[in-house]
């Protein structure tokens, strides 16, 4: 994805595996991912939330996930107050 957040630093590329799409607990359309690589103003990899009107460009890679990263959570993630998609695996 290209991500350029309204406080984002570092914009840019990054490659992500998405697990799980909902609504925050401040309104905002949001797509938790796991980070694999790519620009950040953190550290890589490791657990994202990006939020969706941020993300400008995006390609789909013919990557799989087979097994889900370290601390994904099948029933849901508490920082959303509604879930929309959640990965299965």
């Amino acid at each position: 994805i290209y991500y350029a957040g309204d406080k984002t630093k570092n914009k840019g590329y990054r490659t992500i595996e998405p697990y799980t799409y909902g609504i925050s607990k401040k309104g905002n359309y949001i797509l938790r991912a796991y980070q694999r690589g790519g620009n950040t103003d953190s550290v890589v990899p490791g657990w994202k939330i990006f939020r969706t009107q941020f993300i400008t460009r995006w390609s789909v890679l013919n990557d799989t996930i087979e097994e889900p990263a370290d601390d994904f959570n099948p029933s849901g993630d508490r920082s959303m107050s509604r879930v929309i998609k959640n990965a299965k695996f």
